[in-house]
Formats: C-alpha cells, sequence, structure tokens
C-alpha cells in the first residue's frame, strides 16, 4: 500500500477553549490535488496551517509522507517540514526583483533554475523587474514560481485566486494545476468558491463547523452528497419530502421519483439539482426525463448563458436552471425531470 503523502488522524486544533478543527480524519496520496472547501469559520484555513506547522495539534497526529510531523511529544517546525505556501496577499518582497523572489526560497540560488522556474510560469524575461510593476496575476505567478524552486515536497494554497477577477482567476487555476500535475507535487488548496473546488481538485473535502463533513470526487460531492450543508457547499440545491418507496422508487410531493442508487436506506429528505427540472410543451417531455405536471412560472430572471426560473407545481416551489432557448414564454409549462432524485439519511 502507498504512504500517504498526507495523513490527518483524530485531529483537532484549539485557540484557547474554542475548537477551531475536531476529529479530522484524512489520507491524500501522493501528487493528489485536495481542496479544503467551506465558508468562513469552518475550520479549513486552521487545517491549512496545522498542515504547515504554523498551529499545533490539540489532540490527534499529523503525518506527512509517512513521517509524524506534530503529535503530543512530537512537533516539526515550519522550515523543516519542505512545505511551499502560496498566499492570497502573494507576499512578495518588495525590495527584491522578480527573480530575487524566486531564488529566496532555493539553498542555492541558481540563476539558470530561476529562469526556468520563471519560464515555467509564463514569466520568461520578468526577472529584473521588481514585484510593483507586475499585474496581479502576474504577482501570484511569481510566488508560485517562489515556492516551487524550493523543491517542496508539499503545496499549500490559502485562497491564491481571490483577489483576481474571474476571467484571470479561472485561466490562472487551470495553469497552476497543469503545472503542479506535471511536476507531480501533492498540494492541498483552501477555499470558499465552489466553481474553484469542482475544477482545481482530484478530490474535494467540505468543511463545516470545524468539522470534515464528507471527502469524494468532485462528482460524487456534487452528485451523492451525504447532508444538506455538502449539497448547498458545490451549488444550488432543492430539497422534498420524501421517503423510500422500493429499491428504485421514492415517494414525493411531486408524485414517485426515480431513486438514485447511491441514495440512503431510509431517510426523509429528497434532493434534486436546478439543472434536473426541464420545461416542455405539453405531451413533449424530452426522452429519458419523467414527466411531472404543468407548473406556473413565478419568475423569470434572465442571466444570460441561462434562466433562473421560479415554479410552482403541486403545491410546491422550485428553482430551476435553464438554457435561454429552454426557458418557457408564458406563465405556464409542463415540468419533467431529468436523471433521479437523491435520499438523503
Amino acid at each position: 500500500m502507498t504512504t500517504p503523502a498526507i495523513a490527518l488522524k483524530e485531529v483537532e486544533v484549539r485557540y484557547g477553549d474554542v475548537i477551531a478543527a475536531r476529529d479530522i480524519n484524512l489520507a491524500i496520496p501522493p501528487g493528489e490535488l485536495h481542496v479544503l472547501l467551506g465558508r468562513s469559520g469552518s475550520g479549513k484555513t486552521t487545517l491549512l496551517r496545522a498542515l504547515a506547522g504554523f498551529e499545533r495539534v490539540y489532540a490527534g497526529q499529523i503525518d506527512l509522507h509517512g513521517d509524524t510531523v506534530d503529535t503530543r511529544g512530537r512537533y516539526l517546525p515550519p522550515e523543516r517540514r519542505r512545505v511551499g505556501l502560496v498566499f492570497q496577499d502573494y507576499a512578495l518582497f518588495p525590495h527584491l526583483s522578480v527573480a530575487g523572489n524566486v531564488g529566496f526560497g532555493m539553498t542555492s540560488p541558481d540563476p539558470a533554475e530561476v529562469a526556468r522556474w520563471l519560464e515555467r510560469v509564463g514569466l520568461a524575461g520578468y526577472g529584473g523587474r521588481p514585484p510593483s510593476a507586475l499585474s496581479g496575476g502576474e504577482q501570484q505567478r511569481v510566488a508560485l514560481a517562489r515556492a516551487l524552486a524550493s523543491s517542496p515536497r508539499l503545496m499549500l494554497f490559502d485562497e491564491p485566486f481571490s483577489n483576481l477577477d474571474p476571467a484571470l482567476r479561472s485561466r490562472l487555476r487551470l495553469q497552476t494545476r497543469e503545472l503542479l500535475r506535471q511536476e507531480q507535487i501533492t498540494a492541498v488548496f483552501v477555499t470558499h468558491d465552489a466553481a474553484e473546488a469542482l475544477t482545481l481538485g482530484d478530490r474535494l473535502s467540505v468543511m463545516h463547523s470545524s468539522r470534515l463533513l464528507q471527502s469524494g470526487t468532485a462528482r460524487q460531492i456534487y452528485q451523492t452528497p451525504r447532508t444538506r450543508e455538502v449539497a448547498l457547499s458545490v451549488g444550488a440545491a432543492l430539497f422534498l419530502e420524501g421517503s423510500r418507496r422500493d429499491a428504485n422508487t421514492a415517494d414525493s410531493p411531486l408524485g414517485p421519483l426515480p431513486l438514485h442508487p447511491d441514495s440512503a436506506d431510509r431517510g426523509a429528505t429528497l434532493m434534486l439539482r436546478p439543472e434536473q427540472l426541464v420545461p416542455h410543451a405539453p405531451n413533449a417531455a424530452p426522452s429519458g426525463c419523467l414527466g411531472l405536471g404543468e407548473a406556473r412560472v413565478v419568475r423569470s430572471l434572465y442571466l444570460g448563458h441561462q434562466v433562473s426560473l421560479e415554479l410552482e407545481i403541486h403545491g410546491v416551489t422550485l428553482e430551476a436552471s435553464v438554457a435561454p432557448h429552454e426557458a418557457p414564454s408564458s406563465s405556464s409549462t409542463h415540468l419533467a425531470l431529468r436523471g433521479q432524485a437523491l435520499l438523503m439519511a
């Protein structure tokens, strides 16, 4: 069995009497890009700081590549963990050039190696410039090159793209993902942005109220969340009262609904995603969809790439998200369900 790059075992971190992270168990294999997703105060940044060595564990154990770095009676300081850090505010040294910043973390700065890393992040020829002459995206790439140039065994990213405009943010996170994959470096990202979590990570862990609620791939977390908090952490969700009728069907206010195979054995809540609801003309439900009946259009909000609908059907109010060409043009429509409902415990 491969030794995990990161192993958290029953980890608890406290600030005085406040428990910031509790009962955290997580194993991250070498080379994985892992995202800690959660709202402010969920405990995600506390975990990142504990991995870096900036916070001590109150209980439990942290192992990096099989070596215990923090537990009762043993603590390895940050400078001995070979961890690269990239922060939200870049943390570049203003008195050093771009090349000076990149070479800062090297044991023996090598101009050729500095130039190689600048080329790797798309900043060839920028070495002599001061950080103040760079855009936000360029400064973030310098911070990334500086962290990678120190040959870390682990990279930690604390909301690294949140200060950038949306288009640049999307482009830079994909470039960062590709670079880390090429270098085969294990990385942990902290973010509150669902789109960032879904696109960056091989797997993600959802944090809420100091606990790790669920870990899995983006598809697993989005399609089969275990709790409401997990479901809402990665996008809009609809919740209905419901119960299992048999192995493949649930009873609901909308009528019998097909059940996702990973549904809980028992439960009283059904989850749907807004994009599963499909408006259609009478007697024209799309192939593979389940007709639900006639619905009243309460609100239609045009958002460019999609239309957000508020619909009322069988006494239930639902939110739907459809492409503009699928949006109903009148105050009533027929509605169908694409896919299956998830029964949650």
